[in-house]
Order: C-alpha cells, then sequence, then structure tokens
C-alpha cells in the first residue's frame, strides 16, 4: 500500500486508502475464488472422464445439500468487475452459512416454521434457492414455494434479481448428469414454475397478497425486502369481557 502524497485532503487521503485496501481484499478474494474455480474444474472432468467419479459425486450431492451447494453452485454478483472481480463466481459457503442449511433441514424435519433476521449481501437469496434446487432435484414430489413482496421480484425474464432466474442460473450450470432427466427449459420452466419431470417435484412463485394463499406446499420461503408496507387501516377491537 503507497502513501498518499503530502497535497491531498484529508477525505482525498481516506478515499485513496480505502480504494487501495478494497483492491487489495479483492485481489485476496479474487485469489480464493480462483483457486475454487479451479477444484471444481478437476472435478467435473474427472466426473466426465470417470462413470464411477460420477456416481461417487452424484450420491455425495444427493446425500447433503452443502456438499451440492459447495460442489455445483455457482451466483451472478454485477457489482464484482468493480471490485476486479467476476461477476460468475462458485459458491463457497461460510460455516454461519452451512448452519443456516441445517437450519433449514431442521425446520422441514420438525415440520416448523422459522423466521431469518440477516443484513443485506450476505447471499441468503442464492443460498435458499440453491438449497430448493436441491430438494427439486433429489426429492420426489417435493413442492416448494418462493415468494416476495411483488410478483415483478419473483419472476422475470433475463432479470437476474428475480427468484426464478436465480435458479435458472443454478439449473443451467449443473452438469449434464445432475439435471433431470428429460428436463427441458422450454417445457419445464414457466413463469414462476420449474418442473423436475423426472420425479415429479416442483417449485412455485407467488408475489404481494397471493402469498401462501396458492396450495400448501411443503417448504416456503420469502426473501427479506428492503422496506415494509405501510400498515392499513383496522377497526379496533371490542375489549374482551372477563368471564
Amino acid at each position: 500500500m503507497t502513501a498518499p502524497g503530502p497535497n491531498l485532503s484529508a477525505l482525498a487521503q481516506r478515499k485513496v486508502l480505502i480504494e487501495e485496501a478494497v483492491m487489495a481484499f479483492s485481489e485476496r478474494v479474487k485469489r480464493r475464488f480462483e483457486t475454487e474455480g479451479r477444484r471444481r474444474l478437476r472435478l467435473l472432468q474427472k466426473c466426465i472422464e470417470d462413470a464411477e467419479a460420477r456416481v461417487v459425486a452424484l450420491a455425495a450431492a444427493r446425500i447433503d445439500p452443502v456438499t451440492f451447494l459447495n460442489d455445483w453452485v455457482w451466483l451472478y454478483e454485477p457489482r464484482n468487475p468493480g471490485r476486479g472481480l467476476p461477476a460468475m463466481l462458485p459458491l463457497t459457503l461460510r460455516p454461519r452459512q452451512v448452519d443456516f442449511i441445517r437450519f433449514l433441514q431442521d425446520l422441514r424435519r420438525r415440520r416448523r416454521n422459522g423466521l431469518v433476521e440477516k443484513s443485506r449481501d450476505e447471499g441468503m437469496t442464492w443460498i435458499v434457492i440453491g438449497y430448493y434446487i436441491h430438494c427439486w432435484l433429489f426429492e420426489a414430489g417435493f413442492s416448494g414455494g418462493l415468494g416476495s413482496r411483488k410478483l415483478d421480484l419473483v419472476d422475470k425474464s433475463g432479470d437476474l434479481d428475480t427468484l426464478f432466474e436465480k435458479a435458472r442460473f443454478i439449473v443451467r450450470r449443473l452438469p449434464a448428469f445432475l439435471r433431470p432427466q428429460g428436463f427441458s427449459e422450454k417445457l419445464h420452466s414457466k413463469e414462476a414454475l420449474l418442473l423436475n419431470p423426472a420425479n415429479g417435484a416442483s417449485i412455485k412463485g407467488e408475489g404481494g397478497d397471493n402469498i401462501g394463499r396458492g396450495g400448501a406446499p411443503r417448504s416456503t420461503s420469502w426473501t427479506s425486502t428492503p422496506k415494509c408496507p405501510a400498515p392499513t387501516a383496522c377497526t379496533p377491537r371490542s375489549p374482551r369481557t372477563p368471564t
């Protein structure tokens, strides 16, 4: 890191230091992702060349969603090129994100509801969708729901800010041996709907006031929103008469 020149104002000096720190951090992150990308390429090449390795990789992905996410799921971050990083990155779960996956599994196992409070840019939307894709691939009859405050945030063709374009992005980048047999995006990926023709699994999307009114999927997730709708007027309830 170079020292700012003496003619720069204090604010300008601070900006220079921050920019250099960001770029240095970006270089470290870039090296880490390049190492992970090479590991994944080796894994893919081995699976392509060796049928036994392919069977083992498929079984490992089926057994554990964490393995599936860490080995096969990619995400897209459009702000990364400005930081010196590639826009498409391998998803690598941090320990707390692994805990989050276990939390989702536990909720489903115990048939409970759950709430997650998070800050922005933690990748939770990608992780939830990646987990849903795992269930969609490997659980016959799985029915999952993804929702947001507006339907335009659930699905809009070509818009990776929407939930279902993220899901399609993940599926498109899976190797052929992981994609469902007979799957065709044209036939099985509709607006706010993703179907698995091999096992009958589905992921459905809902937005706004329609969330939760389209049946009862086994797993339902709503992404956090930057602002909550204003409360509507309501008539106060009468005081309850003691009994």
